[in-house]
């Protein structure tokens, strides 16, 4: 079981529909955009493999890194998407840690 979880909001740990530039339209107003299609379409959530995130922002990736440099096991270690650390975090974990881009979780700029 992972000591340590790492994460991001959902509008950085996404692959932004399989182009970035779908990342900008998040900055627009949910008047314009909603919320619906902005967090499912723009920016659909990222699927397991292995029990893994495929891919993740890369200062989380950075985090990891230097977490396996310092002696944490690759099995202390998880990096999932915020909509599966419920799964994740029990009694067990000692840290959960979250990367932002915009501290209010709302898009690349706010």
């Amino acid at each position: 079981m992972p000591k340590i979880i790492l994460t991001s909001d959902q509008a950085t740990f996404t692959d932004f529909s399989g182009s970035d530039a779908l990342g900008f339209s998040l900055c627009l107003p949910y008047k314009l955009v909603p919320a619906f299609v902005q967090y499912k379409v723009l920016s659909p959530s990222v699927q397991l493999v292995d029990d893994r995130a495929p891919f993740a922002p890369y200062p989380l990736c950075k985090v990891e890194a230097a977490l396996l440099a310092s002696g944490f096991k690759r099995d202390d270690v998880l990096i999932v998407p915020p909509n599966y650390l419920s799964n994740v975090v029990d009694k067990d974990v000692a840290v959960v840690g979250i990367h932002v881009l915009d501290p209010m979780g709302l898009a690349p700029v706010s």
